[in-house]
């Protein structure tokens, strides 16, 4: 009987020393997993590229529509009959765009504030609404809403903005671990420069959070930042990792 278990534990032993050497060998992934179970990095830069984008209908397409209002009121003459003048509209639609399809209904309320001589100083932007796309990364389903404070920069001819965005919704992973999450995705810009010859960010930051859960009941949290460098690229960083891509670009 000792000598049988003596030679049972000595095969457990070995057993466990392959194991161990098998696994610290064993190539460590690129993905980060962000909590066991829950959205991986990967996922976590779809979400917020997909929340961006012009071409899903992302934040950066309401920025470039108050662009493009801002750009029409400030030209309107002067005294501005559209100082301190509320307006809104309503916007519905398909898109497919390459490889990101989907419909979206946005409602939209802008205010150009001036001074006391009816020179315009900043037009303040607001939108909600809901939004369903497919990418290539996941799918998605939410409802957006988002404020900015907009400035016309003559001297540099570019526009200046602050702002928040928030988007609430349910996405399907396509990729890795292909679960469906319910999200929460804050997002703080402050000091944005964007030029309007090239229609591209030249400086500036943000914060995301992303909160949220999976079909199975696992919560999570994760925060991160986000750069605008000189290069038409925007950076967002996951941890030690920082993935680049371009919002403005159709």
């Amino acid at each position: 009987m000792t000598a049988s278990r003596h030679k049972l534990n000595t095969g457990l032993f070995f057993l466990l020393m392959l194991l161990l050497l098998n696994t610290s060998c064993r190539k460590k992934p690129d993905i980060i997993v962000l909590t066991e179970g829950s959205m991986t990095a990967e996922e976590v830069f779809a979400l917020v590229e997909g929340a961006m984008s012009v071409k899903t209908e992302g934040m950066m397409r309401e920025l470039l529509t108050a662009i493009a209002i801002h750009t029409e009121q400030l030209t309107a003459g002067n005294p501005n009959p559209h100082c301190n003048i509320s307006d809104r509209n309503l916007k519905s639609d398909v898109f497919d765009r390459d490889r990101y399809q989907g419909t979206f209904s946005v409602n939209r309320q802008w205010i150009l504030n001036c001074d006391d001589q009816e020179i315009p100083d900043q037009l303040i932007y607001s939108w909600e609404g809901d939004i369903t796309y497919q990418a290539p990364k996941l799918s998605s389903r939410d409802y957006t809403d988002g404020n900015l404070a907009l400035t016309y920069e003559e001297l540099h001819d570019d526009w200046h903005l602050n702002g928040t965005y928030e988007r609430t919704g349910r996405q399907i992973s396509k990729i890795l671990q292909k679960q469906t999450y319910e999200t929460t995705l804050f997002l703080n810009f402050k000091n944005l420069v964007v030029e309007p010859q090239r229609m591209e960010s030249r400086h500036g930051s943000a914060t995301f959070e992303i909160s949220g859960s999976t079909v199975g009941g696992r919560t999570f949290f994760f925060s991160g930042e986000i750069e605008f460098p000189d290069n038409g690229a925007t950076e967002v960083t996951l941890g030690s990792r920082t993935y680049p891509f371009y919002p403005f670009r159709q």
